[in-house]
């Protein structure tokens, strides 16, 4: 996704131009003035300096090893930490991001909260914990679209009050929101629709919708996976639960890699309390 910013001379006099912006990934990158595609975050280099070391390093060295601030590392474990990425954590505290805590605030960025403000919640036990929430994916992608708004031309709506009324049924009812649905229920066409100025609550809507449906799935998700494990008095697979699931590891990975991440810490706190530990909490009770 190109992102608003075209071309920027930076302070060693090197030109950056076009400016992009991966929703995959949650990277930002630029074209220098040879045409070579550069990252301007920097999760990248610091994943592949941590890939390179054999053994763990502590974040001292690391600062020295990547030439990365302190405060940069430590956002780029934030980043890592919600990607399940990386086999270790350098903080070496077990963070996992609660679907309700992320959910508000991606209810209250889209309320135009500032980040600041967000950073003082109650909720977050420390920095760190903040970090985590900071650079999860969700809230990447939002922050992305917030800052990089094109200023449009102001198109004067028709029909305001049916587009609306169309759309908020539609949302209720959890029927999928498109140019061609709308168009159908409200009896035009989409060129029609577009010279009405549609498009863009359209387009909002359907964003919104595609947002609500993730966080059910996610939220049935991680209430599969308790309900499963509650009940379970002996040694669940991963493979059993991506098969109650109904969805691949890498799958749901790539869409909630959260998820992924809270599944394999529950899976290890389940099947560490089973076996012979199990066995010695009944002999304890009897």
């Amino acid at each position: 996704m190109k992102s608003g910013t075209s071309v920027k001379i930076k302070k060693n006099g090197r030109i950056n131009k076009y400016y992009l912006f991966c929703n995959s990934c949650g990277c930002e990158y630029a074209f220098d003035e040879n045409n070579k595609l550069l990252e301007r975050t920097y999760f990248i280099k610091c994943y592949n300096e941590v890939k390179s070391l054999s053994d763990e390093i502590h974040l001292r060295n690391l600062e020295i090893k990547t030439g990365l601030s302190m405060e940069q590392i430590k956002r780029c474990f934030a980043y890592y930490r919600t990607r399940d990425v990386l086999s270790w954590d350098i903080i070496g505290e077990e963070v996992i991001v609660q679907p309700s805590t992320l959910n508000d605030i991606i209810m209250a960025l889209k309320q135009k909260e500032k980040l600041n403000i967000i950073k003082k919640w109650n909720c977050f036990k420390n920095y760190t914990e903040y970090l985590t929430y900071r650079y999860h994916q969700d809230i990447v992608t939002i922050l992305q679209h917030k800052y990089s708004k094109h200023k449009k031309v102001k198109q004067e709506v028709r029909n305001i009050e049916k587009v609306n009324e169309i759309l908020k049924e539609m949302f209720t009812k959890d029927e999928s929101i498109t140019i061609l649905s709308v168009c159908t229920k409200a009896g035009i066409s989409p060129e029609t629709a577009r010279l009405w100025g549609w498009n863009t609550f359209i387009a909002h809507d359907k964003k919104n919708q595609k947002l609500k449906r993730e966080l059910d799935r996610k939220n049935e998700c991680y209430q599969l996976v308790d309900e499963l494990l509650e009940r379970s008095n002996r040694r669940i697979t991963s493979e059993e639960i991506y098969r109650h699931l109904g969805v691949g590891r890498t799958v749901l990975w790539r869409f909630a890699p959260e998820v992924t991440s809270y599944i394999t810490n529950r899976l290890k706190g389940h099947n560490k309390f089973t076996g012979e530990d199990m066995w010695n909490y009944h002999t304890k009770g009897e």
